[in-house]
């Protein structure tokens, strides 16, 4: 169980640097933080507030996501066959 929750933490960790990486964001709100239990359009809520907060949005919405995904998919992969590696 233990294990488990470590490797949540990492890709919990994981998935908000991706983010940060692809908008510039510093700061998450607790929300985004806890992005594993919101739906999709809670989630896609959430994200478009810290848009409008923080003037990152820039015209772009989610296609730095869509258009990354093998990035973010490696990245999950990583974590899948290292799963004592931390996310860095």
């Amino acid at each position: 169980m233990l294990e488990k929750n470590k490797k949540l933490q990492e890709v919990k960790d994981f998935f908000l640097k991706f983010l940060a990486t692809k908008f510039g964001i510093e700061k998450f709100s607790k929300k985004i933080q806890d992005w594993h239990t919101l739906s999709s359009g809670e989630f896609l809520k959430e994200l478009g507030k810290i848009f409008k907060q923080s003037n990152v949005h820039s015209g772009k919405g989610l296609k730095p996501i869509v258009q990354d995904t093998d990035s973010l998919n490696k990245g999950l992969q990583s974590l899948d066959k290292n799963p004592c590696k931390s996310a860095q």
